[in-house]
């Protein structure tokens, strides 16, 4: 898969992060590809225009998420059916999903730009809760979905809203 245009996703709690993404579109732009950055990711990197989730799953051809296996997971359960291949640039400690570490994103953009990269094929959950007469929507999720117990105010408002995974 020739990836044309990437959407850029980070987690912007992490130290370090906006040097990075900033790092890493410089990489692509080396290599003349497209960058698109969700909306909070372009703020904190200083950029103008940014995107929802679900436009840059309509619009990206791959998305890199810089971050961890939690930001990986809150990609995919908010990209609904514009789920596109993901590629994981590990910034901190865990990354069983991430595919490279922050230190290596330079041989990563390399990898991407040459259409070097292997995907793995990942099974996704699909989890709709009724609860009486109400019925949330589709939630996807990758990995697990986690089912709780709470009080039935906070049942009603998480009906009337879209969890996120």
């Amino acid at each position: 898969m020739h990836a044309k245009t990437i959407g850029l996703i980070a987690h912007t709690g992490k130290p370090g992060v906006a040097e990075l993404i900033n790092a890493i579109a410089r990489e692509f732009a080396r290599y003349s590809i497209p960058i698109l950055f969700e909306k909070e990711t372009a703020q904190f990197a200083g950029k103008k225009l940014g995107y929802s989730l679900a436009e840059l799953g309509a619009a990206a051809d791959l998305l890199v998420v810089a971050g961890g296996d939690g930001s990986i997971l809150r990609v995919v359960g908010q990209l609904g059916e514009n789920i596109k291949p993901i590629f994981g640039i590990n910034v901190g400690s865990l990354g069983f999903l991430t595919c490279a570490s922050s230190s290596t994103y330079r041989e990563a953009v390399e990898c991407i730009a040459g259409d070097r990269i292997n995907f793995s094929q990942r099974a996704l959950l699909e989890a709709r809760v009724t609860l009486g007469d109400k019925r949330t929507g589709k939630m996807i999720a990758l990995n697990d979905a986690v089912l709780s117990r709470v009080q039935e105010s906070m049942a009603k408002r998480s009906l009337s809203s879209t969890p996120t995974v």
